[in-house]
Order: C-alpha cells, then structure tokens, then sequence
C-alpha cells in the first residue's frame, strides 16, 4: 500500500465565503469519487493498484472530507 499527498490549487472567477470552503471541500472529493465510482479509477491504467480511500483537506478551516472504498 502507498499512500500519496498531493497539492491543489482551485481558481474561482468569485470570491468563494468562508462558510462555502465546506462545501468546495466536498465537491473536490465527490469529483474524484465520481472517477473512482465510474471505472476509471485513480492509479496508473497499467497498474493493478485500486484507490481504497479518498480525503480532501481544506487547509484554511482544516475541513476534511474523507471516503472509503470497499
């Protein structure tokens, strides 16, 4: 098992309210569940390696939105 950190910097063409980053946290997740849940998964297409866990960490309020695979 590896686990891997990554980090992403989203631009809005808004400003986004602090009470919002929740939610952009979510979406972040759900976005990358949604290529998990559809087959296309996150590991290197000649790997057998499957993504059992996604979290997605909002640095500014320290918000995790976090999903396991089974």
């Amino acid at each position: 098992m590896r686990k891997l950190t990554f980090d992403v910097t989203v631009e809005f063409s808004d400003n986004i309210k602090d009470f919002e980053l929740e939610e952009v946290t979510k979406n972040i997740r759900n976005a990358l569940m949604e290529n998990v849940n559809n087959g296309f998964g996150l590991s290197p297409e000649d790997s057998e390696a499957i993504t059992k866990s996604i979290k997605v960490k909002e640095t500014l309020s320290g918000f995790e939105a976090i999903s396991t695979i089974f």
